[in-house]
């Protein structure tokens, strides 16, 4: 009886070892699983963030130049009010674009410098 008891003993702790040795693996396993997704998930939010930063910056070009052709049609138009009549009476404006319109215009008109594409992040798929 005590050879089976001792028997019994060896093989149940033998099995909790190898339990608590899948545990470990599995655990050390799912952390490494949720470091790479995380990293995939960092990798494309900076690609992202990298297109909108780009974006905004000829935004912020075109911007300039629609402001310094504002200030330089403003140093222009000293004469004008800002009811678009002129000081002295009698004399209008004959219909043509201000030259703000047309600065406007201008600038509006010319096309953003595209970028080239960048390579996009591996989309995230299920491993079973």
């Amino acid at each position: 009886m005590r050879g089976l008891l001792r028997i019994g003993a060896s093989a149940l702790g033998t099995f909790g070892a190898v339990v608590c040795a899948a545990a470990t693996g599995l655990g050390w396993w799912a952390a490494a699983r949720t470091a790479d997704r995380v990293t995939l998930v960092a990798a494309r939010l900076e690609h992202g963030l990298s297109e909108a930063d780009a974006r905004l910056e000829r935004v912020e070009e075109r911007l300039a130049a629609v402001r310094e052709a504002l200030d330089e049609t403003r140093g222009r138009s000293n004469g004008w009010r800002p009811g678009g009549c002129a000081i002295r009476p009698g004399v209008r404006p004959a219909g043509e674009p201000l030259p703000l319109q047309v600065a406007v215009r201008q600038a509006l008109a010319r096309p953003l410098p595209r970028t080239p594409p960048q390579p996009r992040a591996p989309a995230l798929r299920a491993r079973h």
